[in-house]
């Protein structure tokens, strides 16, 4: 091992320090994500780039677009689907996904600087000079920059391939989990099944009357992008 070290030069020992607390990094984020743990904390890294910010709670503003709210600013009622049955408004899924390349996340930059930096300690130890060391490991950590971008672009569109539409929770029923006050005063949450899954959603109703935990409840309409209407059943 120290014959090893002393082989590699100055460089290559530098490549080594740098690649090695990156290898480590890397290593535990593979473990993390397998486990589940912090899938979110990066999902696409947010700012980063797989639990997109900028997708998995839809898109922005949707709330705001014409047709989703009255002009009185209160959510409106969507009989069908949107307003009079229009049915090309803006999706509103639970989670319309980014799928934008995006190179500079957590996981990529990592990633740039453990292959990088194992690629130019072999170079430095096979004796080719600092510059091109250099190249070949800048070049090594590019390509798996790039390689993550896309690897976790793949992931972000296959999760919203299978991500469920909330238009299809009208006409479903459920259960009050959470109390929800009359005539949209605020909002509660209900269970019910959506696209094979247990799924919680936040809702409002038109009720008179509040609707209690464990009340049976059926959606009529969306209001927003991730809230329901709902009637007692």
């Amino acid at each position: 091992m120290e014959t090893w070290w002393e082989g590699l030069g100055l460089l290559g020992q530098v490549f080594v320090l740098i690649a090695t607390p990156a290898t480590v990094v890397l290593i535990i984020q593979l473990i993390l994500s397998v486990l589940g743990i912090g899938g979110g904390a990066e999902a696409a890294d947010g700012a980063d780039g797989l639990d997109g910010a900028d997708g998995l709670d839809g898109a922005d503003g949707l709330d705001g677009m014409d047709g989703l709210d009255g002009a009185d600013g209160a959510d409106a009622d969507i009989p069908g689907i949107y307003g009079d049955g229009d049915i090309s408004s803006p999706e509103p899924g639970i989670g319309n996904t980014d799928a934008g390349l995006r190179l500079f996340t957590l996981r990529g930059i990592v990633a740039f600087f453990a292959v990088g930096g194992w690629a130019g300690a072999v170079a430095a130890e096979r004796g080719l000079s600092p510059v091109v060391s250099s190249l070949i490991a800048f070049g090594a950590g590019a390509a798996a920059l790039v390689l993550i971008a896309l690897l976790f672009r793949g992931l972000m569109k296959l999760q919203s391939d299978g991500t469920a539409d909330i238009r299809n929770a009208i006409g479903v029923s459920g259960v009050v989990y959470l109390t929800i006050p009359a005539l949209r005063k605020g909002s509660g949450k209900v269970n019910i099944m959506l696209q094979d899954s247990y799924t919680e959603l936040q809702a409002v109703t038109d009720e008179q009357e509040e609707l209690p935990s464990g009340s049976e409840i059926t959606v009529v309409g969306l209001s927003g992008s991730d809230t329901v209407v709902v009637k007692r059943k």
